[in-house]
């Protein structure tokens, strides 16, 4: 086939020859035909429908997939996963077709489900670690002894809140910052940097003036896999101490007080023996005063006995209704001659006959006696001491008050407790053991009542006695 290239005044006309098969000549006419043309159309259609086909047929699981993946992050999101984080996934369409696709979608989704079974078996240990914290912290809060810890740079890395009142840190705040900021007790940071440098575990006891404790001590390193540091518990041993002190103060009393009358008796005893047993006008003296020592020993030991049964067998006094007006009258009748012999008035208000007190009635008179007893040696010539029992509410109060030489503030606190006198020469002479108040607050308290005192130097002082009132149906039934 030959086509005209160009023409020129100078040149003849160029021709360009090519040469095509004849069945492309054909096809190529064909086509430039209108039915050659929307044969063209007919059949690109089918292949793009064909290619849409095979295109959808690859993604469809793809899609699906990740649909369910975003469904799955959804609800992760929003924390509705009633059954455990893996359910959603449980709801994937699986690709049944085995060419690289598909088995590629099949890849990605157990890939996802491990993930997911890994996420939720994290999600499960991270609850038990939650749950454990709460528990050891619950523990450790609710313990009576404080406990600190202290890392090798000294920060403060946790205490509780025994530890915090102990030490009077002022909030959790201080976790985290130098301990001694918050801890301003020299001597525990003499303890944690002993055991934090020498690696050996410390108990001592310090005492904490502020506070007016006194607090024992552990303190032990920490295990290397815990990281460098101390572990310190502190516990309040303060009551234990007084406690001791009290039992020393027990016994040393108790010595001195056998001792006073032995020492008597043995040197009157001695004295007649030497001959004064023949000395008309003294031996009966003497002999007078071996006999009040002696009752005065006796007194003692009774008081003793009674005081260690009181507090070792408080369920073998009978709580019953108790008239409080009969035992009034009773201690009057006793204490009466006494009280004259002193020159003291001794007197009671009227007490409303029915008022009854839930006691023991050899407990109360036992109250009552002491507490009149005590009045009236301690109140001068010519003074008065007073009962006074009413009706308070729920309580029964029961006054004993006198116009005698009072009690010092500063004695106040302690004056129940055994062999604790004001005044020791006019205790002793008057014939006290010191134990009578301190019976008093024992018996009180089994009667699940309470005793206080107020008084004044020099004008007396009023001893109050609460007990629980009971009805009166309740003695007559």
């Amino acid at each position: 086939m030959a086509a005209p290239l160009f023409r020129s005044r100078l040149f003849r006309t160029a021709f360009v020859a090519t040469s095509i098969p004849a069945g492309l000549t054909l096809v190529a006419a064909f086509l430039l035909t209108d039915a050659g043309l929307w044969t063209v159309i007919a059949l690109a259609s089918i292949a793009a429908a064909a290619a849409l086909a095979a295109t959808a047929l690859w993604v469809r699981p793809i899609s699906l997939l990740v649909d369910e993946f975003r469904e799955f992050a959804a609800e992760a999101d929003t924390k509705t996963r009633a059954q455990g984080i893996s359910r959603p996934l449980a709801r994937l369409t699986r690709p049944t077709g085995d060419d690289e696709l598909h088995r590629a979608v099949r890849a990605v989704e157990s890939l996802g489900l491990a993930a997911c079974e890994r996420v939720d078996d994290l999600e499960r240990r991270q609850k038990e670690l939650e749950q454990d914290f709460t528990l050891l912290e619950g523990i450790l809060g609710t313990m009576q002894e404080g406990v600190v810890v202290v890392d090798s740079r000294e920060l403060l890395r946790y205490v509780n809140v025994a530890g915090r009142v102990a030490f009077d840190v002022a909030s959790r705040e201080a976790v985290g910052r130098y301990a001694w900021e918050s801890i301003r007790n020299s001597a525990l940071q003499e303890i944690v940097d002993t055991v934090r440098q020498q690696k050996i575990p410390i108990r001592r006891e310090i005492e904490i003036p502020r506070r007016r404790r006194i607090v024992a001590i552990s303190a032990v390193p920490l295990p290397d896999e815990l990281g460098e540091g101390v572990l310190a518990v502190a516990h309040d041993v303060t009551e234990l101490r007084r406690l001791e002190t009290m039992r020393r103060e027990f016994v040393s009393n108790v010595s001195h007080e056998l001792k006073t009358p032995l020492t008597s008796i043995q040197a009157y005893t001695e004295t007649l023996l030497d001959g004064a047993i023949e000395d008309a006008a003294n031996n009966r003296t003497f002999l007078q005063q071996i006999l009040q020592q002696t009752e005065r020993l006796q007194t003692l030991i009774l008081d003793m006995l009674r005081l260690a049964r009181i507090e070792s067998e408080p369920e073998a006094f009978e709580i019953v209704p108790v008239a409080v007006a009969g035992l009034v009258r009773e201690c009057l009748t006793v204490h009466g001659p006494i009280a004259d012999q002193a020159g003291v008035t001794l007197s009671a208000r009227e007490v409303e006959g029915d008022l009854q007190v839930l006691a023991d009635a050899d407990g109360l008179r036992t109250i009552l006696n002491n507490l009149v007893r005590n009045a009236i040696h301690s109140t001068h010539r010519g003074g008065s001491v007073e009962i006074v029992a009413r009706p308070t509410g729920d309580v029964a109060e029961i006054f004993v008050q006198d116009t005698g030489v009072g009690i010092s503030r500063e004695h106040l606190a302690r004056i129940f407790e055994r062999f604790y006198r004001v005044d020791k020469a006019r205790t002793r002479g008057a014939g006290g053991t010191g134990l009578g108040l301190a019976i008093v607050k024992h018996l009180t308290e089994v009667f699940h009542g309470e005793v206080s005192v107020e008084s004044e130097l020099g004008r007396g002082s009023r001893f109050t006695v609460r007990l629980p009132l009971t009805s009166p149906s309740l003695i007559r039934a």
